[in-house]
């Protein structure tokens, strides 16, 4: 009765953690709708996080950015959670931008949360996985139509 009681728990847990997250951009940002299909690219990349059981709790987190950020903006994204165990407090998955002379555009995502493991050695662990999709533009599309439509949006 115990195992069935752990496992419908932990199933439960997995249920509620599987889904999207906010994908919101920057308002004055460009959308994926203000392109062609030739110029977006797609760059999907998982993230995880583990940690041992028994070791209290810490922070967790790290950018994932398109590639050649330098020379691209993202459009688009969506993080999608696959496991959250033993995570406390809320997440913190957000967009990532990057300054170049006076704009400040999109490049990546950010994804992180607290796993607090407690301080039982023998105890469960904590993990938190997903993956992220990011579209993407090259950088001097992405600002040729932010001059055009954005500049003026405050």
């Amino acid at each position: 009765m115990k195992y069935i009681f752990i496992s419908t728990t932990i199933f439960s847990w997995l249920i509620f953690a599987l889904g999207a997250i906010a994908q919101e951009l920057p308002k004055c940002s460009p959308k994926k709708s203000d392109f062609v299909g030739e110029d977006i690219k797609t760059y999907s990349v998982d993230w995880g996080f583990n940690r041992n059981p028994g070791r209290g709790g810490e922070n967790y987190g790290a950018d994932y950015w398109v590639p050649d950020p330098d020379a691209n903006a993202v459009v688009e994204w969506e993080a999608r959670e696959r496991s959250c165990i033993s995570c406390k407090g809320g997440r913190d998955v957000r967009i990532v931008e990057q300054l170049m002379g006076r704009i400040s555009y999109p490049v990546g995502v950010h994804v992180g949360t607290r796993i607090d493991t407690g301080r039982n050695p023998f105890g469960g662990g904590g993990s938190y996985t997903g993956t992220i999709t990011m579209s993407y533009v090259p950088y001097a599309k992405w600002q040729e139509v932010f001059f055009e439509k954005y500049a003026q949006c405050s």
